[in-house]
């Protein structure tokens, strides 16, 4: 720095941003005249390796991003709710819905999630718990119902439980108001998937059934 200043940030960012400003300049400048027009709105995991930029390869402005813990989602429970969490989402869901107008709403969760281990062996801490309950409690209670002889520490556990987290975002998104009618006059689609680590392969969520197919991408070239 000129004025002596000691840098905080380190060196790999710095270079980062070196090859991001000669990469995007173009595009950069094109966004800042013309504007945002976002396709699409993801919420995901905060697992650093559930990037939805990075797997989804999108550019600048191609979309919003909203990450949470294990992708959870609270329920809106009705005009009335005074929830931080379920106010803080709300107003994400009316700025993408309204003030955008984005026609598509995406959750992703992933498999070896740390939120679903916590989830199931009973994690308490002030900050985190209140995050994850009550949706990850609710996922937790139909798991242990589908699967009642499995052992909650099990492989086979935490990936039903993993996938029980994603239905539970889905029913509870489209509990948001804004959402709900958005999706019921057709201008908005909400899509569920399940990121699955370390193949990269998606697997989306039938609603109408819970059940979860593999989502190839070869299929939509």
């Amino acid at each position: 720095m000129t004025d002596g200043t000691p840098m905080a940030i380190s060196k790999k960012l710095l270079n980062g941003n070196k090859i991001f400003r000669e990469k995007y300049a173009k595009l950069m400048k094109d966004l800042a005249t013309n504007g945002q027009q976002p396709k699409y709105a993801i919420i995901a995991c905060t697992d650093s390796r559930n990037d939805p930029a990075i797997i989804f390869q999108l550019e600048m402005g191609d979309a919003f991003v909203f990450r949470t813990i294990g992708a959870l989602i609270s329920e809106h429970l009705g005009s009335d709710n005074e929830d931080a969490l379920v106010q803080f989402t709300d107003a994400h869901l009316a700025f993408y819905s309204n003030a955008m107008s984005v026609p598509e709403i995406i959750i992703m969760g992933h498999t070896g999630c740390g939120a679903a281990q916590a989830i199931a062996t009973g994690l308490d801490h002030k900050q985190i718990s209140p995050w994850l309950i009550p949706a990850g409690e609710k996922a937790l209670k139909r798991v242990k119902n589908k699967i009642p002889d499995t052992e909650t520490d099990s492989p086979e556990f935490f990936k039903a439980l993993e996938k029980e987290m994603v239905i539970v975002s889905h029913e509870h998104l489209t509990s948001y108001p804004i959402v709900k009618s958005a999706v019921e006059n057709g201008s908005l689609k909400v899509t569920s998937l399940l990121h699955e680590l370390p193949s990269g392969n998606l697997y989306e969520l039938n609603a109408d059934d819970g059940s979860f197919f593999l989502t190839n991408a070869k299929d939509f070239c």
